[in-house]
């Protein structure tokens, strides 16, 4: 994952101190799709890394 993240140039806009929302979901009606729990805190384990402050919406 995060190999994933570097190549979309997401480790490039995280400056220490930034707040960064994680969307878990995207709320259509039905939708049964979200982040699951082992990607969600991979990815916040990133952000961290990188100085941000992830909060999840």
């Amino acid at each position: 994952m995060e190999r994933l993240f570097k190549q979309a140039g997401l480790n490039k806009v995280i400056d220490e101190g930034d707040l960064v929302a994680v969307k878990l979901h995207f709320g259509e009606l039905g939708n049964m799709a979200y982040i699951r729990p082992p990607y969600l805190r991979r990815l916040v384990q990133i952000i961290k890394k990188l100085g941000g402050k992830p909060f999840l919406t």
